[in-house]
């Protein structure tokens, strides 16, 4: 085996489906995929069984989540779990990234939702993929989930919030790498860039180092917030025996709302914010229509995307709005 020199790993595509594909077996009780509640329950307020015909979930890992929380809280009997009588059931599209997601969402957590009628269309590959292979017939509201550099460096117990995403990480270094390496997203000239921060940490370091780490991390994020077009924290993590990486991003407010104005512009789309402890919730739609349908990109999947795709990304979601 190669010696392992701790370099940042490259970040690929190759390189997030090898983490993702690992992931299938344990997500649905993953601690990162249950500490975000606030999200899913706006999520599901959203949605309307009267008015939306079709759920789109894009990176919806193995499904437990979105789409199927949003389908059991609004098409489902509270009584029995049976569907509701006089609701129809939507349409849905289902993508994910990693071949061991979409199998195990088809198979086993979706297959009841199928039982019941549910028409549900499974599509592997990239979300920008994804879209192409979805119709343009309806109007659709986008539900733009994601995490905050607030969420980042700061818990919010008293709202169920209880360890900041710095925190979390470093807790679950098991699934995620056993170094980490932060970096800064920044907008420029119009495309999202990596600006070399080089600070890494190591989560068997002691309490002390860990906290000074934090600390030293947010005293320079700060700084660089107010001298450049900060998006985000960027967070990369790797076992040096295991295949892939994880990559991660926490946006600042005024960064992702900027980013998205590049793609949804003023004049013909509506963006409204809502805001809870861990990040953002986006409702994107264009002025002017009426919206029959629902696409789901939360849990700040936005952020586990490469950087230089993140932009063409929300390009080709704008098409199916």
């Amino acid at each position: 085996m190669a010696t392992w020199d701790w370099r940042k790993p490259e970040v690929t595509r190759a390189g997030q489906v090898s983490f993702w594909n690992r992931q299938a077996r344990t997500y649905e009780a993953a601690d990162m995929t249950n500490d975000n509640p606030h999200e899913i329950t706006c999520v599901i307020r959203k949605t309307d069984p009267g008015v939306h015909s079709e759920i789109i979930t894009l990176g919806g890992a193995v499904g437990c989540r979105d789409p199927l929380t949003i389908l059991k809280a609004k098409f489902c009997s509270e009584k029995d779990g049976s569907c509701c009588r006089g609701i129809k059931l939507p349409r849905v599209f289902f993508n994910d990234i990693a071949p061991e997601m979409v199998r195990k969402a088809e198979e086993n957590v979706l297959a009841g939702c199928k039982a019941c009628g549910v028409e549900i269309e499974f599509y592997l590959g990239p979300i920008a993929e994804a879209c192409v292979q979805i119709k343009r017939d309806l109007s659709r509201t986008l539900l733009l989930g994601v995490y905050s550099d607030e969420g980042f460096f700061n818990s919010n117990p008293q709202n169920g919030y209880h360890l900041c995403g710095f925190d979390e990480y470093m807790k679950n270094c098991e699934v995620l790498g056993e170094r980490f390496w932060f970096d800064w997203l920044v907008l420029r000239d119009g495309s999202l860039q990596t600006d070399r921060h080089g600070l890494f940490v190591e989560p068997a370091w002691s309490v002390e180092k860990l906290t000074h780490a934090r600390k030293q991390l947010a005293d320079d994020y700060a700084t660089v917030s107010q001298s450049c077009k900060l998006v985000a924290v960027q967070v990369v993590s790797a076992h040096r025996d295991r295949e892939g990486f994880f990559i991660s991003h926490w946006f600042n407010a005024q960064g992702i709302f900027s980013l998205l104005r590049e793609v949804f512009p003023d004049e013909e789309f509506k963006v409204e914010q809502s805001t809870f402890p861990k990040g953002m919730l986006f409702t994107i739609e264009r002025r002017n229509s009426t919206s029959e349908g629902i696409v789901t990109i939360i849990n700040n999947v936005l952020g586990n995307i490469l950087p230089e795709e993140q932009i063409s990304t929300l390009v080709q979601v704008r098409a199916v709005l």
